[in-house]
């Protein structure tokens, strides 16, 4: 019976000092995969932003004007890229968009979350 007591008393704070280790770690793994699916999530819509302006540019009877925009309106409408830009590159034969950006920062004090996706397509032309 003396032996049990021992234990017990032994033993007293330990689980808050497990609590205390494990719980930060498990934060970190948390908030580290929330960071990653929001790194995703905006290289996704910076795709999506990418191909709106390439098929706004590219028909007969576009513009790189109206490809920017469209290619603004989607990173806008999403407002998960930061410091999103879209450029349009169209000449006589082929069409080129090229989107950059930042990923939120959620977890401070990571590395730059920059990316920059290109698309491109044949320039649509009437042809007799």
């Amino acid at each position: 019976m003396l032996t049990s007591r021992r234990k017990k008393h032994s033993e007293r704070g330990s689980e808050s000092l497990e609590s205390a280790i494990v719980f930060p770690i498990v934060f970190v793994v948390i908030f580290g995969l929330v960071q990653l699916g929001a790194y995703f999530h905006a290289e996704n819509i910076s795709q999506g932003a990418a191909t709106a302006a390439l098929n706004a540019a590219r028909v007969y009877d576009g513009s790189s004007e109206r490809g920017r925009a469209a290619g603004q309106a989607v990173l806008q409408g999403a407002g998960i890229v930061e410091g999103g830009g879209v450029t349009v590159r169209r000449t006589a034969t082929t069409t080129t968009v090229t989107v950059t950006g930042r990923g939120p920062y959620i977890i401070p004090g990571l590395p730059n979350s920059t990316f920059s996706k290109t698309v491109s397509a044949p320039t649509e032309r009437y042809v007799r």
